[in-house]
């Protein structure tokens, strides 16, 4: 696993096998040597500049206690911080370049930038270029604990880590002899016993029906039993109770949906991508789904891994198996990615390592992401082979696009799942009902338009010749009488003044 970097740390950890390299003590010897122009002003200018920034930034990591992944290369000492790690030595007395630490601080982007995010201030990168020029005067004395080539304390017993049980050569095992045949029910029975006798142990007494009963329904489907079901069980006197009971839960959907939800885990199930740009996997509930169906099914676990790496290229013979292997390929999409990564080169190879760290996880147990800066310290993971699987995933296209309206924001590539027959034909007669409404729509809005904010009703008094009051509401002073003289008019009030009383009578 590629440890998180410490930013306080000015030099690398093990991630790029420590920047600095012994070359040995030859290199140190061929090194100029520059006496220093005044000693006692170049050790205060040690003392107030440059050991105050090692001690803050460096020694957490690089020290006489180093972190264990860090120890060939430590900074407490003239002779440690001369000889370097292993790229080459980290300070060369009076050789500005030749000191590789002047690479890092300067943050080279040929070289390994340290602090690997925040470069220092400009000044103390001139102190330390002052200070090289000087001839790098430094009182501290002491010797460097080990280098690359000898063994340490932290050095690794590959032979004895070779024998740990899953990189041993697979074999059938002979099973023990127990001296209680009795309590062994199956070979599996005889090694658990073996090593309870070899720690003294004796096994537990057989669980009653109910208690076990309880352990079955909690193992196989995360749920406790109904009463009826415990009663049913313990009352059940068939010699296979005990297996009936067990394959109707394996058959039971809670089987799948309690025992994939630790490959979920393995999978980095999520409905959203987390991290700074919190997208949200829309479609990701149809992975969850795959894989509960895959446990419900049994479906064989070389199909399982095919399937979920490389689900998109195998062949079918149908639509709903084409639509499972492209789903199962959600495994490569799932986790959280740095979704708002501005350099997209960057994105695409920080995806296809965390694509491949998942899968050295998931299914070897092994952690490959080692090996993108160094071969792998453990394992036997070069850096070639990692890179060859880099290529291979490098070829799948899974960052696409803009999102947010940001450029430098990326998303997910989507591609469209089969469909059914009948569920293209329904599609398609969705698709044009919304047609014919959408015309609708857009006709019905160009003639609301042409009314230009008119009610009904007074569009229906543009259509009538002359000039038709509608005084119901009118406050009227004097006597009137309805008028039926004109049929051609619309609403009440339509009255007349019976001739009488004429300029006194009033409608306000």
């Amino acid at each position: 696993m590629r440890p998180f970097l410490n930013v306080s740390c000015l030099m690398f950890v093990v991630t790029v096998l420590n920047v600095f390299n012994g070359q040995s003590a030859e290199a140190q010897v061929q090194a100029p040597k520059v006496a220093p122009q005044n000693e006692q002003v170049g050790i205060e200018f040690f003392e107030n500049k440059i050991r105050p920034v090692l001690v803050k930034h460096c020694y957490e990591c690089h020290s006489g206690t180093p972190d264990p992944e860090n120890a060939s290369f430590v900074l407490d000492t003239r002779a440690g911080i001369q000889q370097g790690g292993d790229s080459g030595n980290a300070v060369v007395p009076g050789n500005l370049k030749q000191s590789l630490i002047l690479q890092a601080i300067e943050h080279d982007p040929e070289f390994y930038a340290m602090p690997p995010d925040e470069k220092l201030p400009a000044q103390v990168i001139a102190d330390f270029r002052k200070w090289i020029e000087m001839g790098a005067p430094d009182p501290r004395d002491g010797k460097v604990k080990s280098s690359p080539q000898q063994k340490t304390e932290l050095a690794i017993d590959f032979d004895k880590e070779r024998e740990f049980w899953s990189f041993r050569p697979l074999k059938t095992p002979t099973v023990p002899e127990v001296k209680s045949e009795a309590w062994s029910g199956n070979p599996i029975d005889r090694f658990v016993k073996t090593k309870l006798d070899e720690k003294k142990l004796t096994p537990v007494k057989t669980a009653d029906r109910r208690t076990l009963v309880r352990r079955v329904y909690f193992d196989l489907t995360g749920l406790p039993p109904r009463a009826e079901d415990i009663d049913n069980f313990v009352n059940d006197p068939s010699p296979q109770a005990y297996e009936h009971l067990v394959d109707r839960l394996l058959n039971s959907p809670q089987y799948g949906e309690t025992w994939g939800r630790h490959w979920l885990d393995l999978a980095r199930y999520a409905d959203s991508n987390g991290l700074d740009i919190n997208l949200t996997f829309y479609n990701a509930w149809r992975y969850r789904d795959y894989v509960i169906q895959a446990f419900n099914e049994d479906k064989p676990y070389n199909e399982f891994i095919r399937e979920q790496i490389a689900g998109d290229l195998l062949p079918y013979e149908n639509d709903d198996e084409r639509t499972r292997n492209i789903v199962a390929t959600g495994f490569l999409v799932m986790g959280a990615k740095m979704l708002s990564e501005r350099d997209k080169e960057k994105l695409r190879m920080d995806v296809v390592d965390e694509q491949i760290d998942v899968t050295g996880r998931a299914f070897m147990g092994m952690t490959l992401g080692c090996a993108r800066c160094h071969d792998h310290k453990f394992d036997p993971i070069p850096m070639t082979d990692y890179y060859a699987l880099a290529g291979i995933f490098r070829s799948t296209e899974t960052v696409h696009g803009i999102r947010l309206n940001n450029q430098f924001v990326s998303g997910w590539m989507t591609r469209p799942l089969p469909i059914k027959p009948e569920h293209a034909a329904a599609l398609k007669k969705h698709a044009a009902e919304l047609k014919t409404l959408e015309e609708k729509l857009k006709a019905d809005s160009d003639q609301l338009k042409q009314l230009n904010g008119d009610t009904r009703q007074q569009q229906e008094l543009k259509k009538l010749a002359g000039i038709v009051v509608d005084d119901a509401q009118a406050v009227k002073t004097g006597e009137w009488k309805e008028s039926v003289f004109s049929k051609n008019y619309l609403g009440v009030g339509y009255v007349h003044d019976m001739n009488e009383q004429q300029g006194k009578k009033t409608i306000r």
